[in-house]
C-alpha cells in the first residue's frame, strides 16, 4: 500500500531529491534531462506542484514522485514521473498521475509531457489517462521522443 501527498516539509524535499538522483542514474544522465544537477539542487523552485508516493510499510519510504511546471498561459508540463523499480506495476504511477492532473485542473487547461521511445509502459499509462500525441513543443534532444497533451477542465479549489 502507498499514499500520495504533496511535497511540503524539508523531509519531503529531501525524499523528492533522492528519487530524482536515482531517476537520473537509471537514465544515465542523458541529455534530455538538461541541467539536472541544478534542477535537483534548486528543487522545488521550478515547479508549481509536486507529489510523493510513500510506502505504508513498517518503515515508510518515498517510492515515487511527479511534478508540474508552468510552460505557458493555461499550460503546464508534467515532469519527473518516476516510481522505484521494485514498486512499478502496482498502480503508483497511475495514482501519482491522476492526482497531479487533479491539482493541475485548478490552475491550467492543458497538461503536456514528453516521453522516451523506450518508455512503453509510461506511454501506455498516459494514453489510458486520455493524453494524445501532439507535435513537438520543446527542444528535447532525444531521437524518437513523443509529445503528449491532455485537455483538462479547469476546476475551482475544493
Amino acid at each position: 500500500m502507498f499514499r500520495i501527498k504533496p511535497v511540503k516539509s524539508n523531509e519531503d524535499i529531501l525524499a523528492f531529491k533522492s528519487l530524482l538522483r536515482i531517476y537520473g542514474e537509471l537514465r544515465g544522465h542523458d541529455k534530455a534531462l538538461g541541467n539536472y544537477a541544478s534542477e535537483i539542487e534548486n528543487f522545488p523552485k521550478a515547479y508549481e506542484a509536486s507529489l510523493l508516493a510513500w510506502s505504508e510499510e513498517a518503515i515508510p519510504a518515498a517510492i515515487g514522485c511527479v511534478a508540474i511546471r508552468k510552460i505557458g498561459e493555461g499550460i503546464c508540463e508534467m515532469k519527473r514521473l518516476f516510481v522505484l523499480p521494485k514498486h512499478q506495476g502496482k498502480g503508483v504511477g497511475k495514482a501519482l498521475s491522476q492526482e497531479i492532473i487533479k491539482i493541475s485542473s485548478k490552475k491550467f487547461e492543458v497538461i503536456r509531457l514528453d516521453t522516451h521511445p523506450n518508455m512503453l509502459k509510461a506511454r501506455s499509462l498516459y494514453q489510458s489517462l486520455g493524453f494524445y500525441e501532439i507535435p513537438r513543443y520543446n527542444q528535447n534532444p532525444t531521437v524518437g521522443i513523443s509529445f503528449f497533451e491532455l485537455q483538462i477542465k479547469k476546476t475551482e479549489d475544493d
